[in-house]
């Protein structure tokens, strides 16, 4: 058995098959943020319960914004196990704490000592192959059918295939945007490298693609032309217009997902669904498939490099 299915295995037996008399858990309250930031949470508290060997239980708070496009995270409720077990303990990063259950606080946890070590902590089985085990992690976040099946639809209608390179061009409410000239300097390198000339588009913005049209004419860009763009805070938004909520969260998984099926992502290097999409490529191919460009100085970052790439 390989590293990565014995990483699997482990994971796959804490939160599916051991007995909760056997397990010590670690619950994280998921809240009111973007889409992509919450999908870097579950990642995230996925990564520190591996590194301490606890069941992760995950809840939604009141102020949580989206639906849950994932399966079952565990085959318990954070409310059956409390129920049982009553107590509940602060978590102390520390192999020693034998406590049943913690609770793990995302707002004490960005602000403290432990964030440097464990916000791009990887599993040694994998040499620090940080992409690759966040790729893994998030592989084991299982999407519903009802959500799969309509993403399937869209790869039918755009006739998706491997032999295509995606691009992200974030806009909206990032303060500090890319010029698209920057983008298309990567998405060049990578098309004479591949022999790609297929680009899948991505956008916050209803303008970007035309300006990709009429300026890069020897490219055949793509997008799917019936997404709504909003060219905003997305989360705020849907904070404001709760009945949103479920077409902004099919949209958001549906990115990550189509640029997972590129061959290639070029993306801002602070925007989670080029980071979510570039790990679940990683982990598909074995192989860093994935273009961050810092936003700072328009130079390409590696993934994990800092907590802004994680």
């Amino acid at each position: 058995m390989d590293n990565s299915k014995i990483i699997e295995e482990k994971i796959y037996n804490r939160q599916y098959q051991k007995n909760h008399k056997d397990c010590l858990f670690l619950i994280a309250e998921l809240e009111e943020g973007g889409f992509g930031a919450m999908v870097a949470r579950r990642k995230l508290i996925f990564q520190i319960g591996h590194a301490f060997d606890r069941t992760i239980l995950i809840k939604n708070s009141n102020r949580y914004l989206y639906d849950d496009p994932y399966t079952n995270y565990c085959q318990y409720s954070w409310e059956e196990i409390v129920k049982i077990y009553k107590r509940v303990d602060r978590f102390y990063f520390s192999e020693k704490q034998r406590s049943k259950i913690c609770y793990f606080n995302f707002t004490k946890y960005w602000n403290s000592e432990y964030k440097n070590k464990y916000q791009c902590w990887c599993d040694p089985l994998l040499d620090n192959n940080y992409l690759y085990f966040s790729g893994l992690i998030l592989s084991q976040l299982k999407i519903k059918d009802s959500y799969l099946n309509k993403i399937n639809e869209i790869k039918g209608k755009l006739n998706f295939n491997l032999d295509t390179i995606g691009l992200h061009i974030r806009r909206g409410d990032k303060e500090k945007k890319i010029p698209i000239d920057i983008y298309m300097k990567e998405i060049k390198k990578l098309c004479e490298k591949s022999k790609i000339n297929r680009i899948f588009v991505c956008s916050d913005s209803s303008t970007v693609f035309s300006e990709l049209k009429n300026n890069y004419e020897d490219f055949d860009f793509f997008q799917d032309s019936e997404e709504k763009k909003y060219n905003n805070a997305n989360w705020d938004m849907v904070r404001k217009n709760r009945n949103l909520r479920e077409q902004e969260t099919f949209t958001a998984i549906k990115i990550i997902e189509l640029l997972s099926s590129c061959k290639y992502i070029v993306g801002q290097h602070n925007t989670q669904f080029v980071k979510l999409a570039g790990a679940k490529l990683s982990y598909k191919v074995n192989e860093n498939r994935l273009i961050l460009i810092s936003c700072d100085n328009f130079k390409p970052i590696d993934f994990g490099c800092n907590s802004a790439t994680s």
